[in-house]
């Protein structure tokens, strides 16, 4: 919660020198591919040329006796699969391209604003103090934000840095995990180990103050839920499970939060949870691998008077969401805080959504163009090829409606075998592509 990057992109823009320069590859690569087949082209006699049909010739088959060789049907199937090569590229280029826009679409579906929303956005509105700076969000604001006719509650998270007694049981675990999750060597985290013994200092956490109201939220959410009224009167504190990994479940012990302003300090249990609310402001910047530490608004006021107002939720009636948002903005911009609405993350949404819509569409149509193209040249060459046979036939009793009749079968097949393949291999591709969403983005749900 609050100020943090988006897994979405955000602004895009378009650069003519992009464009120019793929025309200019574009124009170089068919140039260069056309230069040998043209001089070859030119260096073959008029008489040959005539005699070319497009077909190489082949080893002679045995004569079939049957007594239904001559339906269309199986002429038409004889005739997809004359030319092998040209008959997997027509299929492979019609699948590629139906199943990119399906898989587009699909990828794009299963990212339904609606469940980013309720999965990432639970407040209508969030004014941060992002460097939780002295009297920024002081009482007067907070007093002016709840007379607003329509503020349904607010949410106030309190911020103070505080130093950290080392913990075999509550900080190695964490500081082990977000140096390996890194890449960073054990040689480091010993370099910064013998660091914290030279000055303790050194070792200090973001600690994060939330009220009554906000914690209840949070333990809605919690597949483990934890004591409320404990955690109220101090009798833990919380830190998220990203910075443990996977064990985080077997991780208990204590830890001592000491003030070194005015030489308090106290010992507390430490619970490790996994927020899946996204309520739990993100807090200050910490050393890699100290936890932010979640304590009771009350609690923390005692280890520090000083402590800073940090965060606001607001939450407010749907009628007056447009005028207060108007407000609120007024006054975060003449106090230099951040300020965040839901509309306005719904808005970028979209906006994002809808470039990778134009992107991932653009790309699909131009590979089910390159598919029709070539079944439309396949269809086309292997006419004009057959035109001798095709007049032979035609001399033999085989009426014109009857050719048209086979080249629509011909049609068929492809149209047939391409849907054959599109869902027998198509949906196993589509399936994967949900479950990869679902590993992208946790709020996707699968639409097909």
């Amino acid at each position: 919660a609050g100020a943090q990057a988006s897994a979405m992109p955000g602004d895009v823009s378009f650069n003519p020198i992009i464009f120019i320069g793929s025309a200019l590859f574009s124009l170089l690569t068919v140039s260069l591919s056309c230069r040998k087949p043209a001089k070859i082209a030119g260096s073959i006699s008029p008489t040959e040329a005539l005699r070319y049909t497009g077909s190489k010739p082949k080893k002679q088959k045995k004569d079939r006796k049957s007594t239904n060789g001559g339906k269309l049907y199986k002429m038409a199937w004889y005739n997809v699969f004359r030319e092998k090569k040209r008959a997997i590229i027509v299929f492979l280029s019609l699948f590629m391209g139906i199943i990119t826009f399906l898989s587009v679409n699909t990828f794009l579906s299963s990212l339904s604003v609606d469940n980013y929303i309720n999965r990432y956005v639970k407040n209508d509105f969030e004014i941060q103090n992002v460097e939780a700076q002295a009297d920024k969000i002081d009482d007067d604001m907070i007093d002016k934000i709840k007379s607003m006719k329509g503020v349904n509650s607010i949410n106030l998270s309190k911020s103070s840095t505080l130093q950290l007694e080392m913990s075999e049981d509550i900080l190695m675990p964490s500081l082990k995990e977000s140096y390996k999750r890194f890449g960073l060597s054990d040689e480091e985290l010993n370099q910064f180990l013998n660091l914290v013994k030279e000055d303790p200092s050194v070792l200090s956490s973001s600690v994060m103050g939330i009220d009554d109201d906000l914690i209840e939220r949070v333990n809605k959410d919690l597949k483990d839920k934890i004591d409320i009224e404990a955690f109220k009167r101090g009798e833990f504190v919380i830190a998220d499970a990203w910075s443990y990994g996977d064990d985080y479940k077997n991780i208990k012990g204590n830890l001592t939060i000491k003030n070194s302003n005015n030489d308090s300090s106290k010992i507390f249990d430490v619970k490790i949870i996994k927020d899946n609310s996204s309520l739990l402001p993100s807090g200050l910047a910490t050393p890699l691998g100290i936890p932010t530490i979640y304590i009771s608004n009350s609690v923390l006021e005692e280890l520090d008077s000083n402590a800073e107002n940090y965060l606001l939720y607001v939450d407010v009636d749907d009628k007056y969401e447009e005028q207060i948002e108007s407000e609120l903005k007024t006054i975060s911009e003449s106090r230099g805080l951040w300020f965040e609405s839901k509309s306005d993350k719904t808005e970028e949404f979209n906006s994002s959504q809808m470039v990778m819509n134009i992107l991932g569409s653009g790309i699909s149509i131009i590979l089910i163009l390159i598919g029709v193209i070539n079944f439309i040249n396949v269809m086309i060459t292997g006419v004009n090829v057959r035109l001798k046979e095709l007049a032979i036939m035609e001399s033999i009793g085989m009426t014109k409606k009857q050719i048209k009749k086979m080249l629509t079968f011909e049609g068929l097949y492809y149209a047939g075998l391409t849907t054959t393949f599109i869902l027998t291999i198509g949906i196993a591709i589509i399936y994967g592509i949900s479950v990869l969403t679902k590993q992208i983005a946790d709020y996707a749900v699968f639409v097909f």
